[in-house]
């Protein structure tokens, strides 16, 4: 037994990382199960870029591909796009993350389709095949188990899950043999580790080191000299030193931003306010749930940067009262945005950011605006809860628009029915 074996043997609690297999596509093969036997890709916003794939289609190779090259790739297999579905992908996730917290006694939400969990120290491979089974009866969703004594060996556990059949989507790093787990350490190229981008697979190799192995081989100061304190802490994370605790109660972004890419270019300034006022309604929905206020505004706008000349401009005002009033916001990017439109400019992009984030406390407003501010505020509150207990967007600020499809709106022609979120679009069961 290593040294690294003798520390993990005295940490009470294992970590676990779960996620969700090809997420996007599995949620969409959860309703149409008939997909799964064919070619599978997920869109970007606009029907860009695949940025989701099931299996069949990975060994087509047609992932982070751009869809008008891979299409006709895609009907010669029999293969199906859809486009991103994101009511139900954040659906789907909120469930499994809820199945998923039933098993732990503590977890940390990273991401749309991965959990880091804390579990009891016996719970090994065969906890995450029952795990696994569990979210398969009753979501339908595929996914894979990682354990381990840091969170860098649950990492790596989880990859080799996917990676060899042998572990059949659970593996845990505590239990596996000596020569297998180094077998799998030699196998593994060094730029799969956590936090391991271009730059610092270049600079690893450089030194030697292209393997997992190689870099658990380096010693502590080796390892701090090539990569500085987030190396080593990656290097002492894979030696069994737990390093990077579960982030239970992450900290409010210093930014919040809401974007979207157009379908076409809009010269129209009536659709672009409409536009930037969806955008800030959604960041100060943001704004409020992280119980923040924000002290600045920003707006971003440009023309397709393919096409020249391209006009873009950057805007920010500094409010005189930190605020989460949605009102109050969406008037201050409205201006902003017509400050800088230029007539028969045709914009591709706009971008609205709330930043300079303080916390909310009771504050002191300007008092000749405590009146109005107080009436929007209320206003934008109770818009806030209809639209939470009966659907997005029943009601919305006149500045938003009232079109069912707006220019201005992302383009999801192959998207299908949002089947958990929508009365209407709920699966029906018939009897026969």
């Amino acid at each position: 037994m290593g040294r690294g074996d003798l520390r993990d043997s005295q940490l009470p609690m294992k970590i676990a990382l779960v996620d969700g297999n090809n997420f996007y596509a599995s949620c969409e093969m959860v309703f149409e199960p008939r997909l799964a036997e064919h070619p599978l890709v997920v869109l970007s916003n606009n029907d860009g870029i695949v940025v989701a794939a099931n299996e069949p289609a990975k060994q087509l190779g047609l992932k982070w591909r751009p869809f008008f090259r891979i299409r006709d790739t895609l009907q010669r297999h029999g293969g199906v796009a859809r486009s991103s579905n994101y009511e139900l992908y954040a659906d789907m996730s909120q469930r499994m993350h809820a199945l998923l917290a039933q098993e732990a006694t503590a977890q940390e939400v990273y991401s749309i389709d991965e959990s880091f969990l804390h579990v009891p120290a016996g719970c090994d491979a065969d906890w995450g095949h029952g795990v696994r089974e569990r979210i398969r009866r009753q979501l339908g969703l595929p996914i894979a188990v990682g354990l381990g004594h840091t969170k860098v060996q649950a990492k790596l556990a989880n990859r080799w899950a996917k990676d060899h059949a042998l572990f059949k989507h659970a593996c845990d790093w505590t239990t596996l043999p000596d020569t297998v787990r180094r077998t799998l350490l030699e196998t593994t190229p060094v730029s799969a580790l956590w936090g391991v981008g271009k730059r610092l697979t270049a600079r690893l190799q450089q030194q030697g080191v292209h393997s997992a192995a190689d870099f658990m081989a380096l010693t502590s100061d080796q390892a701090r000299r090539i990569g500085h304190k987030p190396l080593w802490q990656l290097h002492r994370e894979l030696h069994g030193e737990r390093h990077f605790e579960l982030d239970m109660s992450p900290a409010p972004r210093q930014q919040i931003i809401s974007s979207r890419s157009f379908p076409t270019g809009i010269q129209s300034l009536s659709l672009l306010e409409q536009a930037v006022s969806n955008f800030t309604v959604t960041a100060a929905g943001k704004l409020r749930q992280q119980r923040s206020l924000a002290a600045e505004v920003g707006v971003f706008m440009t023309t397709d940067r393919f096409k020249p000349p391209v006009v873009r401009h950057w805007a920010f005002k500094t409010l005189a009262v930190p605020t989460d009033d949605t009102i109050e916001l969406v008037k201050v990017a409205k201006a902003l945005l017509r400050q800088h439109w230029q007539p028969g400019a045709a914009y591709r992009k706009v971008l609205v950011m709330l930043t300079d984030l303080r916390p909310q406390q009771p504050r002191q407003a300007v008092l000749a605006d405590t009146e109005a501010c107080s009436a929007t505020a209320e206003v934008a509150a109770l818009m806030e809860q209809i639209n939470s207990r009966y659907g997005e967007a029943v009601v919305r600020l006149a500045a938003q628009g009232t079109a069912p499809k707006p220019r201005w709106q992302i383009r999801r022609a192959l998207q299908r029915r949002s089947y958990t979120t929508r009365w209407q679009d709920l699966p029906v069961a018939r009897a026969i």
